[in-house]
C-alpha cells in the first residue's frame, strides 16, 4: 500500500506544475475583456497561485519521501501554506468585485 502513497505524491507534484500554467490561461482571458480584474481580485488571485500549487507539491513530496513527513518544521510550513491558499481562496470568492 505504500506505492499508493509514492503515486499519489507524484500526481500531486505533477498538478502543482500544471496548475500555474492552467491558471495564467485563465488569468489572460481575464485580463483581455473590458470589465478585467480589479486590483484586489488580482492580488488574491497571485497569493492563491502562488501558495496552492507549493502546498500541493511539498503535501506530494511527504507522500514520496515518508521521513520528510515527519518533520514538525515540515508539516508546520505545509500547513501555512495550505491555511494561506484557503483563506486567499475563500477571499477570492466572497470578496467579489470591489
Amino acid at each position: 500500500m505504500e506505492h499508493v502513497g509514492v503515486i499519489a505524491g507524484i500526481l500531486l507534484i505533477a498538478v502543482s506544475g500544471l496548475y500555474p500554467l492552467w491558471a495564467m490561461y485563465r488569468m489572460n482571458k481575464r485580463l483581455g475583456r473590458p470589465d478585467g480584474p480589479s486590483t484586489r481580485e488580482l492580488v488574491l488571485w497571485l497569493a492563491f497561485t502562488l501558495s496552492f500549487p507549493f502546498a500541493l507539491a511539498l503535501t506530494g513530496a511527504g507522500l514520496v519521501a515518508r521521513p520528510l513527513a515527519l518533520s514538525s518544521l515540515y508539516r508546520s510550513l505545509v500547513g501555512g501554506l495550505w491555511g494561506f491558499a484557503l483563506v486567499a481562496g475563500i477571499m477570492m470568492k466572497v470578496g467579489g468585485k470591489s
